[in-house]
């Protein structure tokens, strides 16, 4: 009944279905409703729409958790690219999708790749959001996870992280 929804809500049944699922672990179950939502949106919408962003980082995310980062980054990279022209330069939703990129390098060990991810999102949550705003938690700690896995702790302590 895909039909009867508006662009706002266009993918809201669909991520939510794919996400019920995904939390319980049963991604075989997951995957056709992010497949879904992906196709309605690419078909209904503007690429340029910050939803199709959205779509995609929870597809992505999905591969994340089966370990499946070749499928995963490509998504994480083109949620990006949509929201560097959808939302403003410092829009929290482009600092979580930094992130979540950065996070698939990390479990990839690959941690020069992941650490500037993380510290723009940081930046841009420094701009966008309060500075006790569990997001700024959230990036702040994935950061000192890749300095701890790479043995540079110190390197993290010894950064100011003012507001």
């Amino acid at each position: 009944m895909s039909e009867y929804l508006s662009d706002d809500d266009l993918i809201v049944p669909f991520i939510r279905l794919g996400r019920f699922y995904q939390g319980q672990a049963l991604y075989s179950l997951a995957q056709p409703w992010y497949d879904r939502s992906k196709e309605i949106a690419e078909r209904h919408l503007d690429k340029k729409n910050p939803d199709i962003a959205t779509v995609y980082n929870y597809l992505a995310a999905l591969y994340r958790a089966e370990g499946k980062y070749e499928a995963a980054e490509p998504l994480f990279l083109q949620a990006i690219e949509i929201n560097k022209v959808a939302l403003s330069e410092n829009h929290p939703e482009h600092a979580n999708h930094l992130n979540e990129l950065a996070i698939v390098y990390e479990l990839q060990g690959k941690y020069e790749a992941a650490e500037p991810l993380f510290l723009q999102a940081i930046e841009i949550d420094k701009i966008a959001l309060p500075e006790n705003h569990q997001q700024l938690a959230t990036h702040l700690n994935n950061l000192a996870n890749v300095y701890h896995a790479e043995g540079k702790v110190e390197r993290f302590l010894s950064r100011k992280v003012s507001m």
